[in-house]
């Protein structure tokens, strides 16, 4: 993927992808998106299902057993992105770095749980409910969006994939599920396979930004 930037703004990145969004067979949205609730905030939570090397990502190149364990796939010193004395990202990840030097990225080190399942089916579940070993029959999300809006706004959750995700199960609240060719572009060129928005009050300018985002990652992921 290019390193390169552009300091688009969001009524140019929208009209950049109007052609990406009729390609994509969806019906147009008019320009006036890019103007309207420009205070409107959005949560965008984005999960990357697929295999990951947390070491390999975050590299703890200060630690002597890093090395010692992984011998031949240790990523040197020298190559590493360092964002303190002990940690660095991976040599690809020049974007991450970035942010987290703009303090706009934050790191959670060391996440996990008391008494670990091996299984990848309930280590998802856990995932999706917040609620390791509890059997939480609703999703972090779900229970975060009947907390915040009991009063039940239509179109409060929409989750872009195949099928609703247990992240956006809730008691009270019906997610929005969405399928579309955006979606399945994405997922032929990268393991983005879920991608969840908690919105207030989804209209047609806030679901046009919600599938940019998508088509951003089908278009960067086929340009490696």
């Amino acid at each position: 993927m290019s390193d390169h930037h552009t300091n688009l703004t969001r009524r140019q990145l929208l009209s950049a992808l109007a052609g990406a969004w009729l390609s994509a067979g969806l019906p147009w949205l008019p320009a006036q998106a890019a103007q309207n609730d420009a205070s409107r905030r959005i949560l965008v939570v984005m999960e990357l299902s697929g295999a990951n090397d947390g070491l390999n990502t975050l590299v703890p190149y200060a630690d002597d057993a890093y090395y010692r364990l992984r011998p031949k796939i240790g990523i040197k010193p020298n190559k590493v992105r360092k964002i303190d004395d002990h940690f660095g990202f991976s040599p690809g990840m020049s974007g991450f770095e970035q942010l987290f030097k703009d303090g706009r990225m934050a790191v959670m080190h060391g996440c996990g749980y008391a008494q670990p399942s091996f299984s990848h089916f309930t280590s998802m579940a856990y995932w999706h409910t917040g609620v390791p070993n509890g059997g939480e029959p609703y999703g972090w999300l779900g229970r975060v969006a009947d907390a915040i809006d009991p009063q039940l706004t239509p179109n409060f959750l929409v989750n872009i994939d195949e099928r609703q995700s247990l992240a956006v199960r809730a008691a009270q609240h019906v997610p929005v599920v969405l399928m579309t060719r955006i979606v399945l572009h994405a997922k032929a060129y990268c393991k983005a396979v879920l991608c969840w928005t908690m919105v207030c009050k989804v209209t047609q300018q806030t679901l046009h930004k919600i599938f940019c985002i998508a088509s951003l990652i089908a278009h960067d992921r086929h340009q490696v």
